[in-house]
């Protein structure tokens, strides 16, 4: 399904490692594309009138030895190409500014007969700040870690893009769930944001306040499978959305290969040419690239949203996590039809490219959703031990369950309540009970024998 010359780096790295798994190295390498198209590339064309980026986050589920680093290296182009880009910033636009910035101020302090007037120094004053702060910016891409704060940071320099490369990602998504500090939900929202490209407003006491117009962000994160179910289990995780915006691929453990055959280096750099065509030279990388749809390609597309995405938002197997997850599903089509169109050099999406990346990522989601379904399985049961929990204490404490005492030992609605008895009659009931004389009666919960 991968394009031809991700199909060929692949080969070549899985015999360098014959542990590797290729499924993973190819989601690698759609990684390193998503990082490498940034802003240059959008697709024109949609009915809808929206137009799409080919950035997206993926997700590398392994155990130690099943090809991490292998993985890592098929986006090392991206790295080596901020390397050479700072080094022209550095040699080319740093020695510009300061002699722009320099002459800017010699005009604010300007006396005599080389005063200018009020207006020109104001004026000059602004361009000088403006200058002041590109000169503080030099050109990112790469991030290891997935903060609010650095990717705030990150995004400040440049054309507003970032990259986030993390080999070991636990403490990212730790980070991004709150469990390493209490700035948890605020990091979420701009990673989450800046998938999307949507304007983000940072203000925190550490950093002060901090503005994106139009972020723009890719990644590619390896995970141990202990942090991944960490990450599935977490409800927060999975009601925000995170799950929707990431394509992961779970490694599954095989047997220690110990030969390897000898690698043609040929496809490699292939790959990786057609990699760099793509992000341009240093100096030479603001140019914007539209790729419109062909009649085919819509087609496909919309062959894909009624014959697979529909069916499955009427599934009513899946919860909210589930949905929110299949309504992307077109989203990730797009872009990754889009970035394959870029890596190909088409000019046009075409009806294949739209298929084979409505293939990948069905394959994908039907994976994760079933992980997904697992989680909030084990949460039902879990909400459904705890509230029969809790009914026996009151009955013992008090001789009596009544719906309200029991929400609020929950700490949730009487709506959450009565779905949880009403889901699972054969373990829970509520019971009308009418005290003599009085008036309404009380609704109390009682264990089924």
């Amino acid at each position: 399904c991968y394009p031809e010359k991700v199909q060929g780096a692949v080969e070549e790295y899985a015999k360098r490692n014959p542990n590797a798994d290729k499924g993973a190295l190819a989601l690698a390498a759609d990684a390193a594309i998503s990082g490498a198209v940034g802003k240059r590339f959008e697709s024109v064309g949609d009915p809808t009138g929206r137009t799409q980026r080919g950035n997206d986050y993926f997700v590398m589920v392994a155990q130690s030895g099943s090809g991490k680093g292998d993985a890592m290296d098929l986006s090392k182009p991206l790295a080596e190409h901020e390397i050479e880009c700072i080094e022209y910033w550095e040699a080319n636009v740093k020695p510009r500014l300061e002699v722009e910035i320099e002459d800017l101020e010699r005009t604010v302090k300007a006396k005599g007969a080389e005063a200018v007037s009020k207006e020109d120094r104001i004026e000059a004053k602004k361009e000088a700040a403006a200058k002041q702060k590109e000169l503080s910016n030099p050109p990112r891409l790469i991030l290891g870690k997935a903060t609010g704060s650095a990717t705030m940071e990150r995004l400040k320099g440049g054309d507003e893009t970032v990259f986030y490369r993390v080999e070991e990602g636990a403490d990212s998504f730790r980070t991004l769930l709150g469990l390493h500090n209490q700035k948890g939900v605020a990091d979420a929202d701009v990673v989450l944001a800046a998938w999307s490209g949507q304007p983000i407003n940072s203000d925190t006491i550490s950093s002060g306040a901090r503005a994106s117009k139009d972020p723009c962000a890719a990644g590619w994160w390896a995970v141990q499978p202990s942090i991944w179910e960490e990450v599935l289990g977490n409800r927060e995780a999975r009601e925000r959305g995170l799950f929707a915006r990431i394509l992961p691929y779970e490694v599954e453990r095989k047997p220690y290969v110990a030969d390897w055959e000898p690698v043609n280096q040929q496809p490699i750099d292939d790959y990786e040419k057609a990699l760099r065509r793509l992000m341009g030279t240093p100096g030479n990388n603001g140019w914007e690239v539209k790729i419109p749809y062909s009649r085919g390609a819509l087609e496909a597309l919309h062959a894909f949203e009624t014959g697979r995405i529909e069916p499955l938002l009427n599934d009513r197997a899946f919860g909210e996590a589930g949905r929110s997850i299949v309504l992307r599903m077109k989203e990730h089509t797009q872009r990754m039809a889009l970035r394959w169109a870029a890596f190909e050099d088409s000019k046009e999406m075409t009806p294949d490219q739209v298929e084979r990346a409505a293939e990948v990522v069905n394959y994908l989601v039907t994976r994760v959703l079933e992980r997904i379904n697992l989680a909030e399985e084990r949460d039902r049961i879990d909400k459904v031990e705890k509230l029969e929990e809790v009914v026996s204490r009151l009955e013992r404490e008090t001789g009596k369950a009544t719906v309200n005492d029991v929400r609020r030992s929950m700490s949730q609605s009487k709506a959450e309540v009565e779905q949880l008895v009403a889901e699972n009659p054969d373990r829970l009931r509520i019971v009308e009970v009418r005290a003599a004389n009085k008036g309404r009666p009380a609704q109390r919960i009682e264990l089924v024998e």
